[in-house]
C-alpha cells in the first residue's frame, strides 16, 4: 500500500513537471536549469573604456541629468530601484560595461546603492586640489572654527578647532556648489567648508 502511494506521488510530480515544461515551451536538463538559475556576473570594465568614463573607484562624482531625480538601477542596464536628487554627491563603488556603454555603481550620502550610466555622472575636483589624506591649515575670521556633524551650513556643531591648526582630510564632498571637508583635528572629526582651507606648501 505504501509503495503504491509513493508511486502515485512520483507520477503526480512528473506530470506537473511535464505540464510546466509544456507551458513554457522548453524542456531543460538539470545542468541547463542550474546554469540559468545562476546570476550572470557583471563584466569588469575594460581599462581603455574606464579611461573614457574618467571616474575611478572610490572617487566622488555629482549626479547630473535633465530630470530633478536621477534613476538608480539594480544592475547595469537593469531595472529602476530608486531615485536620487540631481546635484547629489555620490561615491563610485565599481564599474561595468553594458550594451549601451559604461555604467557605475554608486553609493549616496544616505547609504543607498545603485547603478547609473556614465552620462549621469560628472567627476569632481576639490577646491585647492585637496584630496583624502592631504593636510591643510584651518583659516577663518574667528579664533575657533566650528566643526559640524554633517556638511550643512545649518547643522549641529560638535566641536571647534583653533585657527592655524593643521588638520588631515578624511572625506571631501560638495553640497550646493560648495566643497566641504571632513577633517581629523585635535578636537575630533567634523566638517568645515572650503572657506576655511589653506593648503600646506610642500
Amino acid at each position: 500500500m505504501k509503495m503504491r502511494k509513493m508511486l502515485l506521488a512520483i507520477i503526480v510530480v512528473l506530470a506537473l513537471a511535464g505540464l510546466a515544461c509544456s507551458r513554457s515551451g522548453r524542456v531543460l536538463t538539470v545542468e541547463q536549469a542550474t546554469q540559468e538559475a545562476m546570476p550572470t556576473p557583471l563584466p569588469t570594465v575594460d581599462p581603455a573604456l574606464a579611461a573614457q568614463g574618467g571616474l575611478e573607484v572610490g572617487s566622488e562624482a555629482t549626479l547630473v541629468g535633465r530630470q530633478l531625480l536621477v534613476n538608480l538601477f539594480d544592475a547595469a542596464d537593469g531595472r529602476i530601484i530608486a531615485g536620487e536628487g540631481r546635484g547629489s554627491t555620490v561615491v563610485i563603488k565599481q564599474s561595468a560595461v553594458a550594451d549601451d556603454g559604461i555604467w557605475y555603481q554608486i553609493e549616496t550620502n544616505s547609504g543607498q546603492e545603485g547603478w547609473v550610466p556614465a552620462e549621469n555622472l560628472e567627476g569632481q575636483e576639490s577646491a585647492g586640489g585637496l584630496a583624502v589624506g592631504d593636510t591643510f591649515t584651518i583659516t577663518g575670521r574667528v579664533l575657533l572654527v566650528n566643526l559640524l556633524e554633517e556638511p550643512k551650513t545649518i547643522g549641529r556643531i560638535i566641536g571647534g578647532v583653533a585657527r592655524g591648526e593643521v588638520v588631515t582630510v578624511v572625506q571631501v564632498t560638495q553640497v550646493d556648489g560648495v566643497f566641504w571637508y571632513q577633517v581629523d583635528t585635535s578636537s575630533g572629526v567634523g566638517w568645515v567648508t572650503e572657506e576655511n582651507v589653506q593648503q600646506e606648501e610642500e
